[in-house]
Formats: C-alpha cells, structure tokens, sequence
C-alpha cells in the first residue's frame, strides 16, 4: 500500500527484500517444494525489492508441491484493469475478437493464471476487520475477491485473523498461527 506515510513503506520494502532474499537457499522451502510468486505490479516496487523477488521465484519456479503467492504492490482492481487492457491490446493487434471473451479468457490474464485456488489467503494489513476471518468478521477491500467470493463462503477457503494483531508486517507470524489454530490444521 504505497498510500501509506514515506517512511512505513520504506520500512515495508525493506522487509519484503529482506524476507523474499532469505528464500534464496532455505532449507525449509526447498524440502517443503515451496513455490514463491510475488502477484501484483512488482515493477512499481525498488529495484532491490523486484531483485529479491525474481531471485526468489528462479529459485523456487520448479517446485509445485506448495504455493506461496505473495500479493505486494497488488490491488485487486488494479489486477483486473491490467487484465482488460492485455485483452484489449490483443483485440487491437487482431490476435483476438470481442466475441471470443468468456471466464477462461479473463482467467488467463490475471496474476493468478494457471494457479491453484487457495486453501488460506493472509491479509496482514493491521485492521481486524479488513482481514478474511473465519472465525468472526468478513471483509476483504481490494483484494482477490473477484476470483474467491464463491469460495469464501462456502467455506473451501479459510481465513487468516482469527485473534488480535498488530499494525506491521512482523505481525504476518501471528495471523498464520492463528489461522492454522482456528481451522485445527
């Protein structure tokens, strides 16, 4: 969220290239087979940060037996902006007709494409009420919730605040703890 005072982004690409760099190498992700991929317009993010993350998502590209999708410089309606336009870009150039439009289509250009649904989605952004809950309250503001709405409530998704938590990213252990507590996993 780039809307937020100078000095607290600074703080929060700091830690993004601080904890995308400790991927490269760990132990944990590579016997785990964690696949790390960054959604959202990471070329709006400091060059270090974007470095970190390539890194990161080299490192892991060939693993598939988990996914860690890490939404930073992501906004939801950003996501389907940039869809629409690769679409109509497509319709311009002549590689595509209106008519051939359809869910696969639209699918096919989010950041998600090819992406399994999620189990947990994690949305650290200090506001209880901002984050998807399921044990309490349900609300996500500009996030995935055009791809998951079905699944939020039918219960095939299980959200992450489940208890109280902190205004900063160090607060991310805490909503994955709980998460993991409240759905007994």
């Amino acid at each position: 969220n780039f809307e937020r005072n100078e000095d607290e982004v600074k703080e929060i690409m700091a830690l993004a290239e601080e904890k995308f760099a400790e991927v490269v190498g760990n132990p944990d992700v590579h016997r785990h087979r964690v696949r790390i991929q960054a959604i959202g317009r990471v070329d709006l993010l400091p060059e270090k940060v974007q470095i970190a993350i390539r890194s990161a998502e080299e490192e892991t590209k060939e693993y598939s037996d988990h996914i860690l999708n890490v939404a930073i410089g992501y906004s939801g309606r950003a996501e389907l902006v940039d869809a629409v336009k690769a679409i109509g870009e497509k319709i311009e150039s002549g590689e595509m007709l209106p008519s051939q439009i359809n869910e696969d289509i639209i699918e096919s250009h989010l950041y998600t494409n090819g992406i399994p649904d999620p189990d947990l989605i994690i949305r650290a952004s200090g506001e209880e009420n901002s984050q998807v809950s399921s044990c309490g309250n349900l609300r996500i503001q500009n996030f995935t919730l055009h791809r998951y709405t079905g699944q939020l409530f039918d219960g095939s998704i299980y959200g992450a605040h489940c208890g109280p938590t902190g205004t900063g990213p160090e607060d991310m252990v805490h909503s994955v703890l709980s998460a993991f507590i409240c759905q007994n996993w």
